[in-house]
C-alpha cells in the first residue's frame, strides 16, 4: 500500500535498486519480476507524461483558438462599430446635406421674393413714371407729351396708309370766363371745375379717342378717323351737354360753358400747323361770344 502511494518516479528508482540487489544476490527470478514491475511503472510514467504533454498541447491549442476567436470577435466588433459609425456618419452627412439643401432652397426663395419684389417695385415705379410723364396730375387726363407720342406714331403709320383722305379731328376747348370762377370762388373751385369737366369729356368720348388737358383751362380732344361734319356734330353735342349740366362744389352751384375750335389733320399734314388752325378756330369762337363751336 505504501508502494502504491509512492510517486511513479520514486518507484522507478526503487525498482531499479531492488533489481540491482536481486542481481547481486543471484536471484534471477526476483530480478526479472522487479524489472517487469519497473517497466510497467515506466510505461505508466511515459503514458502519464504523454497524456500530460497532450493535455498541455490541447490546452495551449485551446488557448490559441480562444485567443484567435477573441481576436476575430474583436475584429468583428471593430468592423461592426466601424460600420455603425459609417452609417451614422452617412446619416449625419445626409441630414447635413438635407439641411443645407433646405436652407439653400429657403435662401433662394427669399432671394427670389426679394428680386420679384424689387422687380415689382421697379415696374410700378416705371409705370408710375410713364403715367406721370403722359398724364396731367390734376385731372388724370393725357397731357401734351402723350399727344407728341401719338403724332409720332401717326406720322409713321401715315406712310403706310392706302389713301391720304383718312383724317383725325382736333377739337380744342376752353372754359369760358374761367378767371371769373377763380377770382370769385378760389383756385380750389377752379380746379374742381377742371376735374369735373375732364371726367365728363372722358364719359362722352369713345375708347379710342384722346382727351387731353392742353394747359390751364384748355382741353384737347383727338378723334381718329372722322370727317369735319362728324367732328362738328360731336363738338356741338359735347358743348350743349356740358352747358346744360350744373357743377356743384361745396354746396355752391357753378355754371361753366365751353368754346371749341375744330379742324382736321389729314395724313401727311404738319401737326403744328393743324394745331394752329384749331387754336385760331377757338379764338374765333371766343371773339364771336363764347359757348359755341367754330371749324377751320
Amino acid at each position: 500500500a505504501e508502494q502504491d502511494q509512492t510517486p511513479d518516479f520514486e518507484m522507478l528508482s526503487y525498482y531499479q535498486e531492488l533489481a540491482d540487489g536481486y542481481r547481486l544476490a543471484k536471484q534471477s527470478a526476483n530480478e526479472a519480476d522487479t524489472l517487469r514491475k519497473q517497466l510497467a511503472v515506466s510505461r505508466r510514467v511515459f503514458q502519464s507524461e504523454r497524456d500530460k504533454q497532450i493535455s498541455l498541447l490541447q490546452e495551449s491549442f485551446s488557448a490559441q483558438e480562444k485567443a484567435r476567436e477573441i481576436s476575430a470577435l474583436k475584429q468583428q466588433n471593430a468592423l461592426k462599430t466601424a460600420e455603425i459609425e459609417t452609417k451614422r456618419l452617412q446619416q449625419h452627412v445626409v441630414m447635413l446635406f438635407g439641411t443645407v439643401l433646405i436652407l439653400g432652397t429657403f435662401l433662394l426663395y427669399l432671394l427670389y421674393r426679394k428680386v420679384r419684389s424689387a422687380n415689382t417695385q421697379l415696374k410700378q415705379a416705371n409705370d408710375q413714371l410713364a403715367y406721370t410723364s403722359t398724364h396731367d396730375p390734376l385731372t388724370g387726363l393725357l397731357n401734351r407729351r402723350s399727344l407728341q407720342d401719338y403724332m409720332a406714331r401717326r406720322t409713321a403709320q401715315g406712310e403706310r396708309r392706302k389713301t391720304p383722305a383718312e383724317t383725325d379731328a382736333f377739337i380744342l376747348l376752353d372754359v369760358d370766363f374761367f378767371k371769373h370762377i377763380n377770382d370769385h370762388f378760389g383756385h380750389q373751385a377752379g380746379d374742381a371745375v377742371l376735374v369735373e369737366l375732364g371726367r365728363r369729356l372722358k364719359r362722352l368720348t369713345r375708347t379710342d379717342d384722346m382727351v387731353l388737358r392742353w394747359g390751364g383751362e384748355e382741353f384737347l380732344v383727338v378723334l381718329p378717323g372722322v370727317d369735319l361734319a362728324g367732328t362738328l356734330l360731336f363738338a356741338e353735342a359735347v358743348r350743349q351737354q356740358l352747358a346744360s349740366e350744373r357743377l356743384n362744389w361745396q354746396g355752391i352751384t357753378l355754371q361753366a360753358t365751353l368754346s371749341a375750335g375744330c379742324t382736321l389733320w389729314p395724313a401727311g399734314a404738319p401737326e403744328l400747323a393743324v394745331l394752329q388752325l384749331a387754336d385760331q378756330a377757338l379764338y374765333q369762337a371766343k371773339q364771336q361770344g363764347r359757348n359755341q363751336v367754330v371749324a377751320r
